[in-house]
């Protein structure tokens, strides 16, 4: 009975949001997992295995879109400057 309930419960909230909101969220979610990944994927093969690279990682990961972006801003003025 308790799973019934639950399940009733997602779904009434899936049916009460719009499929146009639904979409946006996972598009959203998509870019995020797909720009964290290249920023950590990029920040791993600059810098290898380090304790350094702790604050980049937390960041980027939490960072809500923001940490990606800022990482790949960061280190285009590092090359830049090199």
């Amino acid at each position: 009975m308790d799973v019934i309930i639950k399940f009733r419960w997602y779904k009434m909230i899936l049916l009460a949001m719009k499929t146009e909101i639904l979409v946006t969220i996972i598009a959203v979610l998509i870019i995020q997992w797909l720009l964290a990944i290249l920023a950590l994927y990029l920040l791993f093969k600059d810098n290898g295995i380090k304790k350094n690279i702790l604050p980049w990682n937390i960041f980027i990961m939490f960072g809500f879109i923001i940490g990606p972006i800022t990482y790949f801003v960061y280190r285009k003025i590092k090359k830049n400057k090199a």
